[in-house]
């Protein structure tokens, strides 16, 4: 029996897949690993390249093609919901087919920390965000990570995106997987990955490796950057993003049995607000809506002293993102007010 299971979710990944498939297929282990992937009835040539690689590689990998695309169905966590199926591992990593991971020994680090870390259930590593329209590298998340931050302020720098982690840094333990049901509400959601990721932060510890081992493609055909960047109707596409949104983080407060209610509040708010800009097809404006206090700001001196003022605030905060948030609900729900009565 495998020790570790790698997921790889497909869609006419033509021409990523096969470096894709060899930065997974060649690491070096010390245990047995196999590798699943879930081809969501890609229309390139997807669907031969991993025929091939099945061939070749025989029971280490397997393919799984739906009938139908289940993304075009409206499941949009099909793919994790066939992973689990299959899961017998002791733990779990990913990677979509158009990203790469590029240290041979990454499921062997990532392995050897959890092991390390009875009471973790996840292990996390940087990758490198690459934009494939000209090659350059736009960064590295997480980029650094305090291990002593409680669950609530990991939790809450997650979903306020002071923190960022990507799908082909995961490693999970198998059973906390397991526990989950892949089939609510939770998991209906255009980010799969973040649910994925705010789920297991809700049911412990993370362990932090500072070690680049992936490639995160960016802007790259096919992809939700890209296409966001040729979307003729941007306010249409984030006005339903906004909404799906507020549907998401209720589903939240329902799992965490309403623990987080001031970063529930916040997250709610500040979507609302941008939402009343979006209903008015105000697209640029929107943008310069402050997630300090949720006021807008169209002048470059407003945007400023906005820009001093939020880090005047978390300098009070001492950092704290819990506090910078509960401060921070309590602006927006006086802004919203006035908007409301506008």
């Amino acid at each position: 029996m495998e020790e570790v299971l790698v997921g790889i979710l497909c869609y006419n990944h033509e021409a990523y897949l096969r470096q894709c498939l060899e930065s997974i297929l060649n690491q070096k282990c010390d245990f047995p690993f196999r590798v699943y992937v879930f081809d969501d009835v890609s229309t390139d040539g997807s669907w031969s390249i991993l025929q091939e690689y099945k061939m070749r590689y025989g029971e280490q990998m397997i393919i799984e093609q739906p009938e139908h695309n289940t993304y075009k169905a409206g499941n949009r966590n099909a793919f994790l919901q066939h992973f689990e199926k299959v899961n017998h591992a002791r733990y779990a990593a990913f990677c979509e087919a158009d990203d790469y991971w590029t240290d041979e020994h990454k499921l062997q680090k990532q392995y050897d920390a959890m092991q390390c870390n009875d009471d973790a259930v996840m292990c996390i590593h940087d990758v490198e965000l690459t934009d494939e329209s000209d090659g350059h590298c736009m960064g590295i998340v997480p980029g650094a990570m305090d291990e002593n931050w409680s669950q609530r302020e990991l939790v809450t720098r997650i979903l306020t995106y002071r923190i960022s982690f990507r799908f082909n840094g995961y490693f999970i333990k198998g059973d906390v997987l397991r526990s989950a049901d892949m089939y609510t509400d939770f998991w209906d959601f255009w980010a799969i990955d973040l649910a994925l990721l705010v789920y297991v932060a809700l049911m412990g510890k993370i362990v932090y490796l500072s070690d680049n081992m992936a490639t995160k493609r960016v802007n790259n055909a096919g992809s939700l950057s890209h296409q966001a960047n040729l979307e003729k109707n941007i306010c249409r596409e984030q006005t339903e993003m906004f909404e799906e949104d507020i549907r998401w983080i209720e589903s939240f407060d329902r799992l965490s049995r309403g623990e987080y209610e001031d970063l529930t509040a916040f997250y709610k708010l500040f979507r609302k607000i941008k939402l009343h800009y979006l209903y008015q097809g105000k697209l640029e404006e929107n943008k310069y809506v402050s997630n300090a206090n949720g006021r807008m700001y169209t002048h470059e001196f407003g945007r400023k002293i906005n820009r001093m003022y939020t880090r005047l605030v978390r300098r009070i905060c001492h950092d704290d993102e819990c506090e910078f948030v509960r401060r921070s609900k309590q602006w927006m729900e006086k802004e919203w007010k006035r908007l409301e009565t506008r």
